[in-house]
C-alpha cells in the first residue's frame, strides 16, 4: 500500500456489489477496504487513513444515513458519498441535506463511480500520526476519542515517539480546530522570562519590560497550548499554572487585574511521572489537573509494523523537499526492521536525512544507512547475512539477489506478525492481492 495514498472505505452488505465495486477501484488504482455494517464502518473510520467513505443506504444495523449523521457530527472526517438501489430524488436530497457530499443510485456504470471519486477522495495529510501497526492504530483511536473532549490532555512515551504530532493531531480533530494552536518547549526556556513568556506582562513589569505582551496562555486563547516537557517548569511556577487551569484566568507579571482565558492543555512528558512527583519537580495536585485524559505513545521498537511506513512517509518529505527520488533497497528495509530505534521516530528521521544528504543514489543500500552492527537484533546474523549477500552478487545477478533479499523481507514480517497476511501487508506497505502473489512465488520456487 502506497502511505501517501488516502483508502476509501465501501460499506456494502451485498458481497458480490462489495466485490465488484473492490475490483473497479483497485483497477484504477484506488486503495480501498470493505465493511458490511454501519457499526464497523465508524469504528474504522475513527482508525484513521480513510480518504472517502463510499456506503450503501440499506444495511444491517445502522443505515446509510445514520452511518452519515455519525460521521459528519465529528470533526475532521472523510467526505461520504451515498449509494442505493433505490434511487429516488427524496433520497437524494435527504443524502445532500445530511452532509453527503455526492450520490451515486444503483446501478451505475464504472466511469461515472470513478469520476464521483476523483470529484471527492480527501488527500492524505503528511502531518498526520503513521499508524499501521495494531498497536499504533489503537493509539491513534484512543486519540480521536480523546479531541472529541473537552478536557486537559496528558501525552508521556520515550523522546522522539511524536508527542507533538499527536498533539497536533488532537487539536486538529477537536471542537478547538479553528482556534490557535500554541506549543511551547518548556525545557528551552530562560528560568528568568519562564512566568512572563506562559502568562504575559504589563508594561514596566520589569526591567526592560518597554511594553505589555501577551504570553503563550492569551496567545492560545479559544484554542490549545502544548506544554512540551512540563517537568521542565519550576516548581514554584506551577502553582500559578494550577490557578490559571482551575480559575480560567491568569496573571500577567506587573498586572492588577487577571485576565480570563479559555485554553485547552495539552502537556508532554518523556519522564516517569512517578518518579518525577517524588523527585519533587512536579507537583501532584498540577499533574492530576494536567492527566484528565492520558495517552501514552509505545517506543518505535514495540511497533515494528510502522517502521517502514514511516520510513517511505520521511523519505517522501525529505525527497520532496530536495527536489530528489530516493527509495529504500530491500536490504535497507531488512536493515531498518532489525535496528532497535532507541531515539525513536526522531533517531529514525536523522538517518534519512543523514543518508540522503550523504549518498547521491536513488536507491539506499543497507551500509549507506551508517547503523551500528550493535543495536541490531542479531547483529552478527545480520552481519553474516549481508556479507553472504555481497559474495553471492559477484556471481549472480543484481536482480536475482534482490529477489532473494525480498524473499527475506517478507519472511521476516511475516513471521513477526504471527503469519497474519493482512497486517504483513500493511508493514510492507504492499497490498493484500501483492503480498498473495509473492508468496506463490516463494512456493512455486521452493517446490
Amino acid at each position: 500500500m502506497n502511505q501517501n495514498v488516502m483508502k476509501i472505505l465501501i460499506v456494502e452488505d451485498d458481497p458480490a456489489v462489495c466485490n465488484a465495486l473492490s475490483e473497479a477501484l483497485r483497477l484504477a488504482d484506488y486503495e480501498c477496504e470493505s465493511v458490511d455494517s454501519g457499526d464497523d464502518a465508524i469504528a474504522r473510520v475513527l482508525q484513521g487513513g480513510i480518504g472517502l467513505v463510499l456506503t450503501d443506504v440499506n444495511l444491517r444495523g445502522k443505515d446509510g444515513f445514520a452511518v452519515l449523521a455519525e460521521l459528519t457530527a465529528r470533526a475532521d472526517m472523510p467526505p461520504v458519498v451515498m449509494m442505493t438501489a433505490y434511487g429516488s430524488i427524496d433520497r437524494a436530497v435527504r443524502a445532500m441535506k445530511g452532509g453527503a457530499l455526492d450520490y451515486l443510485p444503483k446501478p451505475f456504470r464504472t466511469h461515472e463511480l470513478l469520476q464521483c471519486i476523483a470529484r471527492h477522495l480527501r488527500p492524505p495529510r503528511s502531518d498526520d500520526p503513521v499508524a499501521v501497526d495494531l498497536r499504533s492504530q489503537a493509539v491513534l483511536l484512543q486519540a480521536r476519542r480523546i479531541a472529541s473532549a473537552d478536557a486537559n490532555v496528558m501525552i508521556s512515551g520515550e523522546s522522539g515517539t511524536g508527542k507533538e504530532v499527536y498533539a497536533q493531531f488532537i487539536h486538529r480533530h477537536s471542537r478547538r480546530a479553528d482556534k490557535p494552536f500554541v506549543a511551547l518547549n518548556c525545557a528551552a526556556l530562560p528560568a528568568n522570562l519562564i512566568e512572563s513568556i506562559l502568562f504575559g506582562h504589563d508594561k514596566h513589569a520589569f526591567t526592560g519590560a518597554g511594553q505589555s505582551r501577551e504570553g503563550k496562555f492569551s496567545q492560545a486563547n479559544g484554542g490549545t497550548l502544548l506544554l512540551d516537557e512540563i517537568t521542565e517548569i519550576p516548581v514554584e511556577l506551577q502553582a500559578k499554572l494550577l490557578r490559571a487551569l482551575q480559575e480560567g484566568e491568569i496573571d500577567p507579571v506587573g498586572a492588577k487585574t487577571p485576565v480570563p482565558v479559555n485554553v485547552r492543555v495539552v502537556a508532554t512528558s518523556n519522564r516517569r511521572i512517578e518518579e518525577a512527583i517524588a523527585d519533587g519537580v512536579l507537583r501532584e495536585d498540577l499533574y492530576y489537573r494536567l492527566n484528565v485524559l492520558p495517552l501514552h505513545l509505545p517506543p518505535l521498537r514495540e511497533r515494528p509494523g510502522d517502521i517502514l511506513p514511516l520510513a517511505r512517509a520521511i523519505l517522501a518529505r525529505h525527497s520532496q523537499q530536495q527536489h530528489r527520488s530516493v527509495q529504500l533497497s530491500a536490504a535497507a528495509e531488512a536493515s531498518l526492521l532489525a535496528h532497535q530505534w532507541p531515539g525513536n521516530v526522531r533517531e529514525l528521521d536523522n538517518v534519512l536525512l543523514r543518508t540522503m544528504v550523504l549518498y547521491g543514489g536513488e536507491v539506499m543500500q543497507a551500509p549507506d544507512l551508517g547503523i551500528p552492527l550493535g543495536s541490531h537484533v542479531d547483529a552478527t546474523a545480520q552481519q553474516r547475512r549481508m556479507e553472504s549477500a555481497a559474495k553471492k552478487l559477484e556471481g549472480n545477478s543484481l536482480d536475482v539477489e534482490r529477489q532473494r533479499l525480498e524473499e527475506e523481507v517478507i519472511r521476516k514480517t511475516l513471521q513477526e506478525h504471527g503469519g497474519h497476511k493482512g497486517n504483513t501487508a500493511k508493514a510492507l506497505g504492499i497490498a493484500d492481492r501483492t503480498l498473495r502473489h509473492r508468496l506463490q512465488q516463494l512456493r512455486e520456487r521452493a517446490s
